[in-house]
């Protein structure tokens, strides 16, 4: 399975770089230890200090890379992808309990505040303008819709967003889920926030479905699926492995992923000061 980490840790704070990590598959939950780790690397890379160590998950609004004014963010956005609805309760719980660890590990005094999002395009919702300009009488929404009454959820802050022109078919606007919200901001203030990530791709001039980091996030797992694929082709026998003793039976040899993590991500097991985006 192929995690990614992606944030706005430049000197840039438009510009998103970022890594991926490995795990077993068919695990719902992510290495939390791993996550723990990146989050501290994160934050190293803010601060750029040899002694110090940071993260800005996915989405800091705040945050310039080495800039030792900003190298304890107070507030950090995080927009997680991939996420089903009976996977909510696990990302409040425990996904950011690792974030805080790492935050901890940076700095036992620093205690930012959070916001936790959920974007997914994984939904059956389509919606449309009536009389529209087709023969159909109907056609997509305008960029920069948001769609945040009626259809939406009344237990869960819940709202969606097509920030981008559907090249080909129906447009389908991503479905935003509030999970945390320690920093108050309004609605209309976090829509324009994730409105204006949607442009941030910087490879085209137009705005893309997901926001940049998720869209990075994206590509940097499948530059980790594609290198190990091509690492276990050519080096099988240097594919790090662990056993696994089971119950009633011999122990088994299986792939140990944080050592593939150790060999072919980009974070230098934590001491790699990531400047330069590497994907499109």
């Amino acid at each position: 399975m192929f995690l990614k980490i992606c944030a706005n840790m430049t000197d840039n704070p438009h510009a998103f770089v970022g890594d991926y990590f490995y795990q077993e598959s068919r695990r719902e939950a992510l290495d939390m230890r791993q996550l723990a780790d990146r989050v501290s690397w994160i934050l190293r890379n803010l601060g750029n200090d040899e002694n110090e160590k940071s993260i800005n998950f996915f989405v800091d609004w705040v945050v310039e890379q080495r800039r030792p004014e900003h190298r304890r963010p107070p507030f950090i956005f995080i927009i997680r992808d991939g996420l089903s609805e009976g996977q909510f309760a696990m990302a409040c719980k425990e996904e950011l309990e690792a974030i805080h660890i790492g935050c901890k590990e940076y700095d036992p005094g620093y205690r930012p505040r959070f916001l936790l999002i959920v974007g997914t395009k994984r939904h059956f919702k389509k919606f449309f303008i009536e009389n529209g300009p087709r023969l159909t009488n109907s056609a997509n929404l305008p960029p920069g819709s948001v769609i945040d009454q009626q259809v939406v959820r009344a237990d869960l802050t819940e709202f969606y967003m097509q920030p981008h022109v559907p090249l080909k078919g129906t447009g389908k606007a991503i479905e935003y889920a509030v999970l945390e919200n320690e920093v108050d901001i309004n609605m209309d203030e976090l829509q324009a926030f994730l409105m204006s990530l949607s442009y941030s791709h910087q490879i085209v001039n137009i705005a893309t479905s997901l926001t940049a980091p998720v869209y990075q996030a994206h590509e940097l797992a499948k530059r980790g699926k594609n290198n190990f694929i091509a690492f276990r082709k050519f080096y099988r026998d240097a594919v790090p492995e662990r056993e696994l003793s089971l119950p009633a039976q011999q122990p088994i040899r299986i792939v140990d992923y944080r050592g593939v993590t150790h060999l072919l991500a980009y974070w230098g097991n934590g001491t790699t000061i990531l400047s330069h985006r590497f994907t499109a």
